[in-house]
């Protein structure tokens, strides 16, 4: 028989490439296998292809490798080696291919990843590191948040240190996270001790914004509003009170982050029992000086009254939560001590002041060198007069009185001056009983201003804040202007060359009221009477 016969088909026989023979020996069964085996050695393997052996392939690119033996059989039709009639010898290589699939199949999953794959890889699991740090570091700042991170609003009232009774806050950790404390306490109020002022004090840390309702024994509202409001409230009768307070804080920026934010609830009970009480400023004062008394611990707004012996124009005006007023002591009062009587409500109190002599100096003029040419005012113009019962019941200054004009000072306050009195002590010495009786025969006139020599079209500085009066001629005096402080006080400036200001207008400290000629004359009134510039001037008295 000869090969064609063999075939069993006469078609000439195939030699398979490398990636053919692969498959089919996937697909022989294994008794195909064992016949392979047992098949002789005459048989062999096929001859190789041409241009050589191939090169072995990987199992991905076995997996990609199309099936030429499956499509060049038609469907249904049976394997090569059972169409050739006989068993095919397998190759050599393809014995050794079952172990390196194995090999293959032992590569992991991130080794047969491409490079971009890898990378992606890579930044996962530092993602997945870097949130496991973030999310441990922001647990423990949030455990360490605690109370202590908490500002302390430190809330007192009348002096006496409250304790919150509750609160609620809100510590930040990290942006938007924050940590949240909150407490109930007890809900009996806080008993705190006897309240005399019917203004208490309500004072909390810096930063801290206060609310505060206040009801009195029948459950009645007496006040409700804002810690700043509550700074001008007095209470009008004596009783027994609860207050709710609430001191909060917002969040803002800072220079550190964000503060806590969060509010502490306070719960009082008190009892109000007022008892006026009277200062003086002092008690021993100069004839032609100021000083005041301050009431404080009145209820209600009813006017006090005030009788004192040498000052009969005083009265008290507001100043805050507090009663003030300032007496005048003239400059020819008797010495000696006096009680001044003053009366709150249902309660009378007294005060005693000392008023001692004001050393009287003399002051030499002479017509033959022109000081007794120095201006003199020695009496209130009569135009001025009605204006001095003007007492405004408010205290328009604030921060003291200042010197108004800088110049060389002429004449002082409470000075006599003498014109053309003998001052040689050679003709006195010669002569002393006629120059003894020719001083005599000279009259003094007494000072109750000061007058200063200044270059023309200086400033004039209103000493305080107050309110234009007049602000015209008055006689002899010139251009003069006269600023009501409040409370019967009233600075007065004569001989003006210019008026920056009108009558009816309100000035503050500092302002200019207009400039001066060569001259000017500068007189404070209190309730009418002259006193002492100086003493105002430089807050004497109790008036800063």
């Amino acid at each position: 028989m000869n090969r064609e016969e063999q075939t069993g088909g006469g078609l000439p026989r195939q030699e398979k490439t490398g990636a053919v023979a692969l498959e089919e020996k996937s697909e022989a069964r294994p008794e195909d296998a064992q016949k392979a085996e047992e098949a002789p050695a005459a048989e062999g393997a096929p001859e190789e292809p041409a241009g050589g052996p191939q090169p072995e392939m990987t199992k991905k690119e076995q997996e990609e490798e199309p099936d030429v033996g499956q499509e060049a059989r038609e469907p249904g039709s049976e394997s090569a080696p059972e169409e050739s009639g006989g068993p095919v010898a397998p190759e050599e290589e393809g014995e050794e291919e079952p172990e390196e699939e194995e090999e293959g199949e032992a590569l992991s999953a991130f080794e047969r990843l491409s490079l971009p794959g890898k990378l992606l890889a890579w930044l996962g699991l530092v993602a997945l590191a870097l949130a496991i740090l973030l999310g441990s570091a922001l647990i423990l700042l949030y455990l360490t948040a605690d109370m202590e991170d908490v500002p302390q609003a430190q809330v007192s009232f009348e002096g006496q240190a409250l304790e919150p009774e509750s609160y609620r806050w809100s510590v930040p950790v990290a942006g938007p996270i924050h940590r949240v404390f909150h407490r109930d306490m007890s809900d009996e109020p806080q008993r705190l001790e006897t309240v005399e002022s019917p203004t208490p004090r309500l004072e909390a840390a810096e930063g801290f914004e206060l609310e505060i309702t206040v009801l009195d024994e029948a459950g009645e509202t007496v006040f409700e509003g804002t810690g700043q409001s509550f700074a001008v409230f007095a209470f009008e009768e004596e009783d027994e009170y609860t207050a709710s307070i609430t001191a909060k804080k917002t969040a803002g920026p800072q220079v550190t982050g964000y503060i806590p934010e969060g509010s502490y609830h306070y719960e009082i009970a008190f009892q109000l029992s007022a008892a006026p009480r009277l200062e003086a400023s002092r008690d021993s004062v100069a004839q032609g000086s100021v000083f005041c008394l301050r009431l404080t611990g009145v209820l209600g707004e009813e006017l006090p009254r005030i009788s004192a012996p040498f000052s009969p124009d005083a009265i008290f005006v507001r100043q805050g939560e507090d009663w003030v007023a300032c007496l005048d002591v003239p400059y020819d009062c008797a010495t000696g001590e006096y009680v001044i009587q003053v009366e709150a409500g249902a309660s009378t109190l007294t005060q005693t002041v000392n008023v001692y002599a004001r050393q009287l100096r003399e002051l030499d003029t002479s017509t033959l060198d022109g000081t007794a040419l120095t201006p003199y005012l020695g009496a209130l113009p009569e135009v001025l007069e009605p204006y001095m019962d003007v007492a405004d019941p408010d205290i328009y200054w604030t921060d003291g009185f200042i010197q108004p004009v800088k110049g060389t000072l002429l004449r002082d306050y409470y000075v006599n001056e003498y014109t053309d009195r003998i001052t040689d002590p050679t003709l006195i010495a010669l002569v002393p009983d006629i120059v003894e009786q020719l001083n005599a025969a000279i009259q003094p006139r007494l000072s109750l201003n000061v007058t200063f020599s200044l270059p023309a079209g200086s400033k004039v500085s209103c000493p305080a804040d107050g309110r234009v009066i007049f602000a015209g001629v008055a006689g002899g005096a010139g251009r003069t202007i006269v600023v009501e402080h409040g409370g019967g006080l009233k600075s007065i400036f004569y001989l003006m060359n210019q008026m920056n200001v009108q009558e009816g207008g309100f000035v503050y400290q500092g302002d200019s009221l207009g400039t001066t000629n060569d001259h000017i004359i500068c007189e404070m009134r209190l309730n009418g009477s002259a006193v002492n510039p100086w003493d105002i001037w430089r807050n004497l008295g109790g008036l800063a």
